[in-house]
This record gives C-alpha cells, sequence and structure tokens, in this order.
C-alpha cells in the first residue's frame, strides 16, 4: 500500500511540475529568452509591416527613439556606439540578429531612421560611429 501511494505521489508531482515547466514556456513568448524586454514588447506589437511604421510615427512623436541592426554584429564592440547614440541623440540601438532580418521589425527601423535624419540630419548616424570609432580602441578589433 505504501509503494502505491508512493508512485501515486510520485506520479503527481511530476505531472505538477512538467504543467508549470511548460505553462512557463508555453505562456511566456520565446523572444523574452533571447532580447531584452524592451525589444520583445517592440516585436510584439509590430504585427505586420503597416502596423510597424505607424508604430515608429507613434514612437517618435513620444520622442521614444529605438532603431535596429541586423547582421553578424558583436554587440560589445559596439557598446560605445550604442552609448554615443543613447547619451547625445537618445536613441535606443537593439541588435536585432543574426544575419536574416524581421521585415516587420526592418519596417519599423527603416521608418524610424527616416524620421530620426530628419531631426538630425543625414549625417547624424555615421557621426555617432566615426566617434565610437575614435574612443573605443577596440571597436572591431576583433574580426
Amino acid at each position: 500500500m505504501k509503494f502505491t501511494k508512493l508512485v501515486l505521489f510520485s506520479f503527481a508531482f511530476n505531472f505538477v511540475i512538467i504543467g508549470f515547466a511548460s505553462a512557463y514556456y508555453f505562456v511566456i513568448p520565446e523572444m523574452y529568452f533571447y532580447h531584452s524586454k524592451a525589444y520583445a514588447e517592440l516585436y510584439y506589437k509590430c504585427t505586420t509591416c503597416l502596423v510597424a511604421e505607424k508604430n515608429a510615427v507613434i514612437d517618435f512623436e513620444k520622442e521614444k527613439y529605438q532603431i535596429i541592426w541586423w547582421g553578424l554584429l558583436n554587440e560589445t564592440d559596439y557598446s560605445t556606439f550604442k552609448s554615443i547614440l543613447s547619451t547625445e541623440y537618445d536613441i535606443t540601438l537593439f541588435v536585432g540578429g543574426k544575419c536574416t532580418s524581421i521585415p516587420e521589425m526592418q519596417c519599423y527601423s527603416i521608418k524610424m531612421q527616416k524620421l530620426l535624419n530628419k531631426k538630425y540630419g543625414s549625417g547624424f548616424m555615421a557621426k555617432a560611429y566615426k566617434k565610437a570609432e575614435k574612443l573605443d580602441d577596440s571597436f572591431h578589433k576583433n574580426y
């Protein structure tokens, strides 16, 4: 009888643990596992290209500037560049992922960059990038 109770208790306990683990995995969106909360929230509100562009305009009007870069970037190499964009222009730079961009996120980023180019001038990103190269000796030394 004790063995049966132990087996039933063990089965119930494992069922509960597996249930919680499954709920954790399926309830929390996958994007939150790989990116910051701010990036994940941006990802989930950009459902189509048109919606993403509208969100970019809304965020721009709220002075919430966010742009996404794609490709084989080493994010630690870009910390100085991100810092310059953040302090001098109040822009959050996300590294979106490796190689392949997400079309809806790309629509958001392109629209936001166009709006920022109107505000700061078309060469502000290049200027910030060159400043980061001068300030950071390790910039691109890993390649």
